[in-house]
């Protein structure tokens, strides 16, 4: 029987279960790719080009109406399943990897004698810049919060940074919705799997949803303060056992990472909290 926990977060309980990860290294049939193969993969959906130089991947090119989704690399593995999710509108994806979106543009802290994290810096002050100058349109704000919000006070400057952000995108006009962190199963869980069950290598090194975890239901526990605006995926994957797959399909590409079937899920499940998204009636985000 599969070891379980139970995390308490503010008044929520998650089961985390290693039921949830396939017996071998199989997805449909064949074997798992790596990582890094589902991540180029990924990349096909990106069919359009945007003469707006931040936007990094565009879904389409011949739609009226866009989505904005501002992050970091969590922004990026939302391409799939917004691409299903929402068929009629162009989903535009701001993202650089590693650059949570409130760096430049809140008082959390970074490393300003880093180039790559001034840089980001400098890019989010552009992206929100450019934001707001829009005519007002759905905006997505998405990140591995767990990895910047790592102490209470940085939750506490985080979430009034997105609290502030949030109210400066909704002045312009602009319905925001801001997306919790996914339960992390931990584990490079595909690459874990492929590699054989043997005494150096044992499979059960792969069991997912550990410490990673625990710290993205803090991280979530305190954006939830954000109010209707915030979503947590928390529901998606943990139902209450946080899985790793759905049956012998991985819904992670890596520790973090959706695969497209956990892009889908998650893209689903947000466009039913927050049909502004689709063109639908307000209703807010929070479920």
């Amino acid at each position: 029987m599969a070891a379980l926990y139970a995390l308490v977060i503010g008044a929520g309980a998650v089961a985390l279960t290693t039921d949830g990860l396939p017996d071998r290294a199989r997805v449909n049939g064949v074997v798992a790719p790596t990582s890094e193969t589902l991540e180029r993969a990924q990349s096909k959906f990106c069919q359009g080009k945007d003469p707006q130089p931040l936007v990094t991947c565009a879904t389409s090119e011949d739609r009226g109406s866009s989505v904005y989704v501002w992050g970091d690399s969590h922004a990026r593995h939302l391409t799939p399943g917004l691409a299903g999710a929402l068929p009629k509108q162009n989903v535009k994806i701001i993202y650089t990897s590693a650059c949570v979106p409130l760096w430049g543009v809140s008082e959390l802290p970074y490393a300003r004698s880093r180039t790559s994290r001034r840089e980001c810096a400098e890019r989010n002050m552009a992206a929100l810049g450019f934001l707001k100058a829009l005519p007002p349109v759905p905006v997505i704000i998405v990140a591995r919060w767990k990895n910047y919000l790592t102490t209470p006070e940085l939750q506490r400057v985080g979430r009034e940074g997105l609290k502030d952000v949030t109210r400066q995108l909704e002045r312009s006009g602009h319905p925001v919705t801001v997306i919790g962190n996914v339960i992390e199963p931990g584990p490079e869980v595909i690459d874990c799997l492929r590699s054989p069950d043997t005494p150096l290598t044992p499979r059960a090194r792969c069991q997912p949803f550990g410490s990673a975890a625990q710290a993205s239901l803090e991280a979530n526990a305190a954006l939830k303060a954000l109010g209707p605006v915030f979503f947590d995926p928390t529901p998606v994957f943990c139902t209450p056992e946080c899985r790793v797959a759905d049956g012998q399909t991985m819904l992670f590409r890596d520790g973090h990472h959706l695969t497209d079937e956990g892009s889908r899920l998650l893209a689903q499940a947000l466009v039913r909290a927050a049909p502004l998204l689709a063109g639908g009636q307000a209703g807010g985000a929070g479920r």
